[in-house]
């Protein structure tokens, strides 16, 4: 298994300012077919949205995936524990070496809100990949399917 923290510090200057803060982490993977599964686990005063590789995995407190730079979350609100977005069909989504997950942090209000807190782990489970299984993808490599 593997863990990537990603966290963004409560902030001050967001007040007045901007209503939305992106940011993004990279982690790599050296065999994206053993994945089983990826959780995302986040922390959030006020909405976010988030992508892998582009396709858009996980939001709360959000009106869309698709938000304009001066958009806000759907009300003020601070999620004190961590909440679990599990990330549906992993397979395409995360590819071999660098993957990147984006995050469209957005506050509550431009005027009524002085702070935005972000943080998260991405979680990835990898399948145990059996004997039979292995010979069967050697045998494929061995043997590719399209030479007479």
């Amino acid at each position: 298994d593997l863990h990537y923290p990603l966290r963004r510090q409560r902030q001050m200057c967001i007040r007045d300012s901007y209503s939305t803060v992106y940011f993004r982490k990279t982690f790599n993977i050296d065999n994206p077919s053993q994945v089983g599964s990826v959780l995302l686990s986040a922390q959030i005063d006020d909405g976010f949205n988030a992508w892998i590789n582009g396709k858009h995995v996980a939001s709360t407190n959000v009106s869309g995936p698709e938000l304009s730079y001066d958009a806000t979350a759907e009300r003020s609100g601070e999620n004190k524990d961590f909440e679990d977005y599990p990330i549906a069909n992993v397979a395409g989504l995360i590819v071999e070496g660098k993957n990147v997950l984006t995050v469209q942090l957005l506050n509550g209000s431009l005027k009524g809100s002085t702070d935005d807190f972000f943080e998260a782990t991405i979680k990835i489970k990898f399948e145990k990949i059996s004997s039979i299984r292995r010979r069967q993808e050697l045998i494929s490599n061995l043997y590719p399917k399209n030479l007479v």
